[in-house]
Order: structure tokens, then sequence, then C-alpha cells
């Protein structure tokens, strides 16, 4: 299965963790990163599987990249590509779907525990975090699946979507929680193949 990886941009160059490499390569992806530039991004996307969002810097504050996200999830939703966000990813794809986002605290290099329900067995589980921004209003299409205990929102979905503020690949042992994200994401990949 063929993952398009967004990458974060930098002023002299774009830039992949190669924890996410590692991370997707062990569960039987082939990873695929994307520069930040539209010269070959057209026939780039129509070799997808699935799309990943990744983490790094701030919605707004990376044009290119914005851009090159907003692509992709535009064609994902135009062809039924499923696509996972992961920190910034998450915040992006909310925002891309006219959701909003605000500025919140003691959530940069912590951890602390989420609330799962829906789609997931209903259970509580202690994740990382790595971000100062969080969702206000969920955009439109989208359903929440995590809420820490004061209601931030950690984790949301729809059909194609599924995207989480926290970060598996950071981990060294995954959770349960982390490989069921992982699993429904491949499950969507095969279901449209």
């Amino acid at each position: 299965m063929k993952l398009l990886v967004s990458m974060r941009e930098r002023e002299e160059e774009d830039a992949l963790e190669k924890d996410y490499v590692s991370f997707f390569q062990e569960r039987g992806f082939c990873v695929i990163p994307v520069l930040n530039n539209e010269d070959n991004i057209d026939n780039l996307i129509k070799e997808a599987d699935g799309f990943v969002f990744t983490g790094g810097g701030d919605v707004g504050e990376q044009k290119n990249r914005d851009k090159i996200e907003g692509k992709m999830l535009d064609y994902a939703f135009d062809n039924d590509i499923p696509v996972l966000g992961i920190c910034r990813g998450m915040q992006f794809i909310n925002h891309h779907l006219n959701g909003d986002l605000q500025r919140v605290k003691n959530h940069i290099r912590s951890k602390h525990r989420v609330y799962v329900n829906t789609i997931f067995k209903e259970k509580s589980y202690i994740v990382n975090s790595f971000h100062e921004y969080a969702i206000n209003r969920i955009g439109e299409g989208l359903s929440v699946f995590a809420v820490t205990y004061r209601g931030t929102i950690e984790g949301i979905y729809n059909d194609l979507i599924i995207a989480v503020q926290w970060h598996p690949e950071r981990e060294s042992v995954v959770t349960e929680l982390d490989e069921n994200i992982i699993n429904l994401f491949k499950d969507r990949i095969k279901e449209r193949k």
C-alpha cells in the first residue's frame, strides 16, 4: 500500500522525521514523502492508496505545505482516498473543512489521558502531546472520537478521515488504540482497492 506522506516545510528544505517512515513501514506501507512544491503533485497523488498529514509547525505558517495538503485533501474527497492526520495534520484537516483552532496550555512535551468513544471501544488511554493549538469548532462532516477530561478534542473522523492530535510514531510501545487506528486506516484502504 502506497502512502503519500506530507513533510514539514522549512526555509531551506522539506523534512520528514524518520519515525514516520519506520512506523508506517513496520505496518506494511510503502512511504512516499511529498515535497512542498507543485511540480509533480498532480501525478504523484494519482499513485497513492492513502494520504498521511504529519505534524510539525502550525497551520498557516507553512504556505506551500498548506497548499499541497489542501490539494491532497481535495483529491482524497473527489477520489475516495483514505486520510490519516497526525497532530498538525489533524488541525489542517479540521481547518480545511471550515473548523477553527484555539491555543491550549500544557500540551507541549507532555502526556495526558484521552477518553475514546464511538468508533472504538470506550476506554481511556495515555497519549503524548506536542501541540499548542487544538480544535475549537469542528470542521464540516467530522465527528469526535477522543477528548481530554477538559473536553479538548484529540481525535476526529468520518468515513474517509481519521486524525489524532498525538504522535503514535514517537512512542517506543504502540498502544492498542494506535494499532486500532492504523488498522482502521489500513482496512479503509483495502476496501477501496
